[in-house]
């Protein structure tokens, strides 16, 4: 006869439980039907497998409401109906009526875990591979639509494309512009004939490739306008991860290994690439200036299978802060990545430049006189180039003595010694966070990286673990507020559908304020793990106090 009531009573709670499942997550559901159209111009026909991807985020939200939601409303029907009553009349305790309200709580809870851990991780890496399967597709409507790339985040964010012309099925734009910002400063504009667009993989990695035909850039990196000219150069930009670059949305054993190794997270290898890039950057610029101080003061590189030896004093390295910040002691906003150094003239106030063809190794092709010579690393580039931009430029070919002047000239493709960047290459992130590796007298700009590298890297160390403490709080909370919600119905006899979803919104409100609170306390300070993991559990605790002295009350009467 027990088991008979308590199976009663449980498939009413499963009853309600899913229907209240359902009807919530049908009205959060609505919200994210539309995001993917809207914001990623997703093609109509693939939104119905992104809900589907998106369903698990939705049902950890929905599971413990409709779970606390089922349990009040089902035993405040029993007590309203003297159900309840009539049982412990009959010898049946009430904590023998409570096990249907405990194993919804015990499966709740699992499910919630299942869901956090797995299923969550799973579906949205599969979101991810939807967005980037389609992503030539989606990259061809945002530029049609609104001359961007998307808004699909990342370094996607900081590229606007316009095209007067698109061949989807040729994978080419025509007459094209492309803008580089940086927040709302324009760093660099590339003007192009033509583009070509194509997808590859680096370690792991989806990257758009832009390559463009007959371009003409003015860079406005390193403090001030350059501009060159070429017939093709190529902007890489990696495919950004909508949910992937979160730990959230990461399984158990892929933040295990986040912590072995961080660069594992995409935004940290992101942030050790560009420090490695920047290192690389300045390491070169001292090379050359070691070099241009020895005796005779020249330097060599090579293009291709050409040389070229420039005779100058030193490099100075322009500054990362204008007059202005420096003046005023101010880092953050005005600072400027160091892209480019300048060459200071000799005595005779010439930078001398010889250029040897592959044909005449001892013999000069080429010489060059310039008044200013700015040296410009080339960043976009997976094999990094320097190039040499003269102004007032004169110079001379070998076999013709006229002498020949213009104000701008650019000797492009200038390899960077491969010491130089093996050196950044094989650097690993534990020893730069114990012994950042950076040359003399390196630019702030270096310095900021390295801190805002090191600080991520503590930032996401306590983000794991209060995702963790978070996923786990959501189980736990899911038996104490189902056993509350028990409760709560049998002493307010709540057995109306407004009157239980009120009565059990209270606790779970409350349980989530604290979770998510606490875990934003970590978040902003990681310094405040302790009091932020104390907060994240505080409704939990307090809900489970609430418990033991109302069943202990009940079981008194």
């Amino acid at each position: 006869m027990v088991f008979t009531i308590q199976r009663y009573i449980f498939w009413d709670l499963l009853k309600t439980f899913l229907m209240a499942t359902a009807i919530l997550s049908l009205i959060l559901g609505l919200g994210v039907m539309l995001r993917p159209l809207k914001e990623y111009g997703v093609e109509p026909t693939r939104v119905p497998e992104l809900i589907l991807c998106t369903l698990p985020i939705t049902l950890t939200m929905v599971v413990p409401i409709a779970a606390l939601l089922s349990a009040t409303l089902t035993y405040g029907r029993l007590a309203v109906d003297n159900e309840i009553n009539a049982c412990r009349s009959s010898g049946i305790g009430l904590i023998t009526l409570m096990y249907p309200a405990l194993t919804l709580a015990l499966l709740v809870a699992f499910g919630t875990l299942l869901l956090a851990f797995h299923v969550i991780p799973s579906f949205t890496a599969r979101f991810d591979e939807i967005i980037k399967s389609d992503a030539e597709a989606i990259i061809y409507r945002n530029i049609e639509k609104s001359g961007s790339l998307g808004k699909l985040g990342g370094e996607f964010s900081r590229y606007q494309v316009y095209a007067q012309r698109a061949y989807p099925e040729k994978h080419r734009l025509e007459n094209v512009t492309v803008l580089q910002t940086d927040k709302q400063d324009i760093q660099a504009v590339f003007s192009a004939r033509a583009v070509t667009i194509k997808f590859t993989t680096e370690n792991d990695r989806q990257e758009m490739v832009l390559k463009l035909y007959d371009y003409t850039s003015n860079n406005r990196r390193g403090g001030d306008e350059m501009s060159t000219q070429a017939k093709s150069t190529e902007l890489i930009i990696p495919m950004p991860s909508i949910w992937q670059d979160d730990i959230k949305f990461k399984k158990l054993d892929q933040m295990q290994k986040i912590r072995e190794d961080m660069t594992r997270f995409g935004p940290i290898n992101d942030l050790f690439e560009n420090y490695k890039r920047q290192l690389a950057i300045e390491n070169f610029y001292h090379h050359c200036d070691q070099h241009l101080s020895e005796p005779g003061n020249f330097i060599d590189f090579s293009i291709n299978n050409d040389r070229l030896r420039v005779r100058a004093q030193d490099v100075t390295l322009k500054s990362p802060l204008n007059k202005k910040a420096q003046e005023k002691g101010r880092i953050k906003g005005a600072m400027r990545k160091i892209r480019s150094a300048n060459l200071a003239p000799l005595e005779t106030g010439k930078v001398e430049i010889d250029y040897y063809y592959k044909g005449r190794p001892n013999t000069p092709s080429r010489q060059f006189k310039a008044n200013k010579v700015k040296l410009q690393v080339d960043p976009l580039r997976r094999n990094m180039r320097a190039n040499l931009a003269l102004e007032n430029v004169t110079w001379t070919n070998h076999t013709n003595p006229r002498e020949y002047s213009d104000r701008n000239y650019l000797i492009p493709n200038l390899k960077i010694p491969d010491s130089i960047q093996a050196q950044s290459n094989n650097l690993t992130l534990p020893e730069v966070l114990a012994n950042p590796a950076h040359p003399e007298n390196t630019s702030n700009f270096l310095n900021l990286l390295y801190k805002r590298l090191k600080k991520s890297c503590n930032e996401l160390e306590a983000e794991i673990v209060v995702e963790l403490h978070t996923r786990l709080a959501f189980g736990v909370s899911c038996v104490v507020l189902v056993l509350f919600g028990s409760a709560l119905g049998v002493i307010l006899k709540s057995g109306h559908l407004l009157s239980a979803f009120g009565v059990s919104c209270i606790p779970a409100i409350f349980c989530l304020t604290t979770i998510f609170t606490g875990k934003h306390i970590v978040e902003d300070s990681a310094s405040s793990m302790g009091s932020g993991m104390l907060f994240l559990w505080s409704g939990i605790i307090i809900v489970a106090i609430a418990d033991f002295v109302i069943y202990k009350k009940l079981l008194k009467q």
